[in-house]
């Protein structure tokens, strides 16, 4: 009788470890799918970072911020070198939105965090010349959405 009594605590025993095992499993399936996958928070982090690769070439060189003044304040007096110059250095501004754009199309950025970045990108062209957006537009390989999206939330915004 106690070897039979045992046998069914065993049996039980192994039930349950069976059970929770397979409990366990299920619980972590849906989250080794998404193992790796960056976060809202570490997505902000990434653009500020984005945002300081941006700036930092204005911030240390002279003649760029030079060349940024003259964009801002009066485009046709730059020469056709800082023209290009300009064109480059704002592909990163772009590039910057463009990730932030992406992330938040992927679910892995908060709509308000987004909406956030999105609105100060949409401020922050506005207040370029418009050449900015569409030379870079026709010259730098940006997915036909994120294009669509920059020219819908800047046509309705002047540019300087």
């Amino acid at each position: 009788m106690k070897k039979q009594i045992r046998q069914e605590h065993k049996t039980l025993a192994a039930i349950f470890l069976i059970v929770a095992a397979t409990a366990v499993l299920l619980l972590l399936i849906p989250r080794t799918e998404n193992f790796g996958a960056i976060s809202s928070h570490e997505v902000d982090e990434y653009l500020y970072k984005k945002l300081d690769e941006y700036v930092r070439p204005y911030e240390e060189d002279p003649s760029l911020a030079n060349i940024f003044t003259t964009a801002i304040t009066n485009p046709d007096e730059l020469s056709v070198a800082d023209r290009q110059t300009y064109l480059a250095l704002e592909r990163k501004l772009f590039s910057g939105w463009e990730v932030a754009w992406s992330y938040k199309n992927d679910g892995y950025f908060r709509g308000d965090r987004y909406d956030e970045w999105d609105s100060w990108y949409i401020a922050e062209v506005s207040r370029r010349p418009a050449f900015v957006w569409t030379e870079n537009r026709e010259h730098f390989s940006y997915s036909e959405a994120f294009v669509q999206h920059v020219d819908e939330s800047t046509k309705e915004q002047p540019f300087e």
